[in-house]
């Protein structure tokens, strides 16, 4: 820098890391996290027909972003614009796995409503949905583990795979754990409800949300 001559009334300095536009990027990035979150409710909601199915899938994600700030407090890495990159796939993967979840007990309820009349998700069918989705979990989880591998071995966090190597990979444990330990107990709370009601029997049938107690 000491070599090179300026106009006069011009200086230079050396500006760092800093760049233009990195606020524009930082919006940019908050930006697609909220409509993604937004746009997956809605898809959920339209495809289970249920607003309670679409709440239901919504608290899978502070587990897994849980697990994202736990991989980086672990790790002692700074957060960066790169590793909310990797936040934003683990929004697609932990509610992939709490549709599985969620699909599950829907079909459990079902299956009451046929044997019993009662479309009543009991406790256990909750637990029992999470013990059929295990290997579907998994399998996921393991993939997606196997594919960060090649982005993480020999890469600092600080730098752009790394950084998104150890936000999906944190997301996606804490968001497995979540789907198969943690998930269930609230799925069961949310479905208990007075068996009075013959017509909420119908509705439960199709997947309709109704109150709790």
């Amino acid at each position: 820098m000491e070599s090179i001559t300026v106009p006069a009334g011009y200086n230079m300095a050396d500006a760092g890391n800093s760049w233009v536009g990195a606020d524009e990027s930082d919006r940019g990035l908050w930006m697609v996290f909220g409509i993604g979150i937004v746009l997956v409710l809605l898809a959920v909601a339209a495809v289970f027909d249920s607003a309670w199915a679409a709440w239901m899938v919504l608290l899978s994600l502070p587990l897994a972003l849980a697990g994202v700030m736990a991989a980086f407090i672990l790790a002692k890495a700074a957060f960066t614009r790169e590793a909310a990159v990797g936040v934003i796939l683990v929004v697609g993967l932990a509610v992939h796995q709490g549709i599985l979840l969620i699909d599950a007990a829907l079909a459990h309820r079902r299956s009451n409503f046929i044997r019993f009349g009662r479309g009543t998700l009991r406790a256990r069918d909750a637990f029992r949905a999470a013990m059929d989705r295990a290997g579907m979990i998994t399998i996921v989880t393991l993939s997606t583990l196997a594919s960060l591998l090649p982005l993480a071995i020999h890469t600092r966090t600080s730098d752009m795979f790394g950084g998104i190597a150890l936000a999906t990979a944190g997301g996606t444990v804490a968001g497995t754990l979540g789907a198969m330990l943690i998930m269930p107990s609230l799925v069961a709370l949310g479905v208990r409800r007075s068996p009075s009601s013959k017509a909420a029997d119908s509705s439960w049938a199709h997947g309709a949300p109704v109150t709790p107690i």
